[in-house]
């Protein structure tokens, strides 16, 4: 079971990867992401590079958790971690796919001055 949520991580992880690549190719240079700051929604707009690294990096953190979580477990044993965070991780691709989205919405103009 280990084994499928380090396999499940490692696609999400591979989309995190894509999208970053994406916005990086297709949004303007002047571009700002949103972080997102706990529950209170986006409030820290970051450059595009700074920004698309920190998605990506936490992500990669997110896997590399899962990955020593589900190597460290005993064998036959179900250890919730490892399975808890590969949708952890979805979490986190969903969360950068509405960054980038607000991005694009931004226009590259200053923070938090949509165009409609």
């Amino acid at each position: 079971m280990e084994i499928a949520a380090v396999a499940g991580a490692a696609v999400v992880l591979l989309v995190i990867m894509g999208m970053s690549v994406y916005a990086a190719r297709t949004l303007p240079p002047d571009a700002q992401i949103p972080i997102h700051h706990g529950i209170g929604g986006y409030n820290n707009w970051v450059s595009k590079s700074t920004g698309l690294v920190i998605w990506a990096a936490i992500g990669a953190v997110i896997f590399v958790i899962t990955a020593v979580t589900a190597a460290s477990a005993h064998a036959g044993s179900k250890s919730t971690p490892s399975l808890i965070l590969p949708f952890v991780l979805l979490v986190v691709a969903c969360g950068q796919y509405g960054a980038i989205r607000a991005a694009q919405r931004q226009g590259g103009g200053a923070a938090g001055q949509f165009r409609d």
